[in-house]
């Protein structure tokens, strides 16, 4: 039964996805996850991107084969398996907000975790042991969204960027984006709110 709870778990999950084994319910032993999971690798339901981190396969169309899925997602995998609280460095966050289509060699992340460096493919994620006012941000986009403008600068994150942005995100999400902006430097924080005050305007209208 156990086992059927794995293969059921895999089969639910997006084309892309990236996880370990701890993401799998707590209620199936470790020794089962691991053990389905390394049949699962071998048989390539899913592929194993490196020890202990796999992803459920992505097929694209373009290209004609199965294709990487975003690094910003097998960092906060790594962050989920080791229990970390990270924050994207400035190209880590301007790639993970679509913003840049090119994806940099090397992916930087500050952590409360140890310093590590990991290889995928052909680029590199590093986590570089920081303790961070942002950390405390409530939000995975906060962090993703505040980092980016940070990494963009004041000259190219414009009112229009932050439009682009915002499209991402519900209402909802984009408020808790802002709340979160209050210990950001201010003129982030100035650029969020404003978005939000456009939004709520043009839904007064």
């Amino acid at each position: 039964m156990a086992k059927e709870s794995v293969e059921k778990w895999i089969e639910a999950q997006e084309p892309g996805s990236v996880f370990s084994a701890s993401d799998l319910p707590s209620s199936i032993s470790r020794g089962v996850r691991d053990e389905m999971l390394s049949r699962f690798a071998r048989q390539c339901r899913i592929f194993r991107l490196i020890r202990g981190i796999y992803a459920i396969p992505l097929w694209s169309n373009l290209l004609q084969k199965n294709v990487l899925p975003s690094m910003e997602d097998i960092a906060q995998a790594l962050a989920r398996k080791f229990g970390w609280t990270i924050m994207p460095c400035d190209d880590a966050a301007v790639n993970g907000l679509g913003l840049s289509t090119q994806v940099p060699a090397r992916l930087v992340y500050l952590s409360n975790g140890p310093s590590r460096r990991y290889r995928i493919r052909n680029a590199t994620i590093e986590f570089q042991h920081r303790c961070l006012r942002e950390t405390c941000m409530k939000g995975r986009d906060s962090k993703l969204v505040i980092r980016g403008l940070k990494g963009l600068g004041r000259s190219y994150a414009t009112p229009e960027v932050v439009v682009q942005i915002a499209s991402r995100y519900s209402d909802e999400e984009w408020r808790a984006i802002c709340e979160d902006s209050a210990i950001a430097s201010s003129w982030i924080s100035r650029l969020l709110w404003n978005e939000m005050r456009r939004r709520e305007g043009k839904l007064e209208k």
